[in-house]
């Protein structure tokens, strides 16, 4: 019987084709990517040019600007975190209260309105007497709210806590200096 033996045969085998990748494909994922990577370089570029001239930036903030700031610490005499903490220690432990003439500093602000309005908003409470003060400095009138003063820390410490409680922030100042 005749056996059909060609595919044994190497001259006889049949061709595989290799897989052709389409030169189109090719091509278009090639323009893709150097698109991609000239937006990328552009970015970085432009992003580098905009950050030197922030780094290099010499001239200096307007000193008028920030000149309230130092000035204020001048005027005020505000007691530490660290001292309230320990007269409270010290209220627990069965000590008297730091007598004293303390106030509390409610807020600064540039408009009389403003002033006024947080000053309305705390004569609400009818045992707060809030007084304003207006400090004129060399380049412009702040208006500054305080309550007191209390004769003690206790007292002052007291009254913060309760503006505290009701969305008021505020600062114990006090006449003493350290």
């Amino acid at each position: 019987m005749a056996r059909d033996v060609k595919h044994r045969i190497p001259a006889f085998r049949p061709e595989r084709r290799k897989p052709r990748v389409n030169l189109l494909l090719l091509l278009g994922l090639s323009v893709v990517g150097v698109g991609i990577l000239a937006t990328l370089l552009s970015k970085w570029s432009v992003s580098t040019e905009k950050s030197e001239p922030a780094i290099t930036q010499s001239t200096p903030p307007d000193e008028a600007h920030f000149a309230y700031f130092r000035l204020l610490e001048d005027r005020e005499n505000r007691v530490p975190e660290n001292r309230i903490s320990e007269e409270q220690r010290n209220i627990r432990l069965g000590k008297g209260a730091t007598s004293g003439e303390f106030s509390l500093l409610i807020g600064t602000y540039k408009t009389r309105d403003k002033a006024e309005s947080v000053r309305n908003q705390l004569s609400a409470f009818d045992a707060l007497k809030p007084r304003m003060e207006e400090v004129t400095l060399e380049f412009a009138t702040w208006f500054r709210l305080k309550l007191g003063p209390y004769g003690n820390l206790r007292d002052a410490n007291q009254v913060r806590l309760f503006l505290r409680d009701h969305g008021i922030d505020s600062i114990i100042e006090t006449d003493e200096h350290p």
